[in-house]
């Protein structure tokens, strides 16, 4: 097992099909702008998980279906 952290490398693995699921937590926060986590091709996602928190965070995780 491998986690990569940063989303400069999370799409290059992405873009290169070396991920086998995603997992993300998603804060209801907006602070501007960013680098991109996903790449700019269409990557099919299948939901596998999802749990929601008291603080409004969601927790998600996802298999990559190539």
């Amino acid at each position: 097992d491998l986690t990569v952290v940063g989303p400069t490398l999370a799409a290059d693995a992405l873009r290169h099909g070396l991920v086998d699921e995603v997992h993300m937590v998603v804060c209801p926060i907006l602070i501007g702008g960013g680098l991109r986590m996903f790449p700019d091709t269409r990557i099919p996602l299948r939901l596998l998980h999802e749990q929601g928190f008291d603080s409004g965070m969601v927790q998600l995780k996802y298999a990559v279906e190539n």
